[in-house]
C-alpha cells in the first residue's frame, strides 16, 4: 500500500513539474495543455488542477436528485437544480423558443 501511495505522489509531482516547465516555455499568457493528452487547454494552473481533479478521465461525480442528470462540477449541478424550482424561467423559455444561459426562480423577485 505504501509503495502505491508513494508512486502516486511521485507521479503527481512529476506531472506538476511538466506543467511548470510548460508555463516557463509559453510565458504567463500562454495556455497550459492537459498532461494526460486529452486535448484540453487552460489559462491558469488552478483551471488545469480542477480539470484533473473533476473532469479528465473521471465519470461525472455529482447527480441531480430530481432528474438524475450528472455533472463534473458541483457548481454546474447547483445551477442546473434551479430549473426544478417552482416558477423557474425554464418553462417560460421553452414557450418563447429562447435559450437563456441562466435559469432563476421568478417567485423571489
Amino acid at each position: 500500500m505504501y509503495l502505491k501511495f508513494k508512486y502516486l505522489h511521485v507521479y503527481g509531482s512529476l506531472r506538476w513539474r511538466m506543467v511548470n516547465k510548460q508555463l516557463k516555455e509559453t510565458g504567463s499568457d500562454g495556455r497550459i495543455t492537459c498532461p494526460k493528452n486529452c486535448g484540453s487547454h487552460y489559462k491558469s494552473k488552478s483551471g488545469l488542477y480542477n480539470h484533473l481533479k473533476y473532469e479528465c478521465g473521471i465519470d461525472p461525480q455529482f447527480k441531480c436528485n430530481y432528474c438524475g442528470k450528472s455533472f463534473a462540477r458541483h457548481s454546474n449541478m447547483r445551477r442546473h437544480m434551479l430549473v426544478h424550482l417552482p416558477g423557474s424561467v425554464k418553462k417560460e423559455a421553452e414557450d418563447d423558443n429562447c435559450n437563456p444561459l441562466w435559469f432563476y426562480n421568478t417567485d423571489s423577485q
